[in-house]
């Protein structure tokens, strides 16, 4: 969605997850450190593109035909 909020995770049935999460998929920790800066949102959305990339390329996600 155009707000960068929309989770389509939310979906999934719960044996689903383990095949998702076998592997990592999204940086751990990353605001350990200091609190996001200004250009989150932006970063942000590339790391949930690159994301959901692994997740594909993993064949544990299709992305929707529409």
């Amino acid at each position: 969605m155009a707000n960068g909020l929309y989770n389509q995770f939310k979906d999934l049935r719960t044996k689903q997850y383990a095949a998702i999460y076998e592997k990592p998929i999204y940086p751990k920790n990353q605001y350990a450190k200091a609190a996001p800066s200004e250009g989150w949102l932006k970063r942000e959305e590339k790391t949930r593109a690159d994301a959901i990339e692994r997740l594909v390329a993993r064949g544990v996600f299709t992305l929707p035909s529409n």
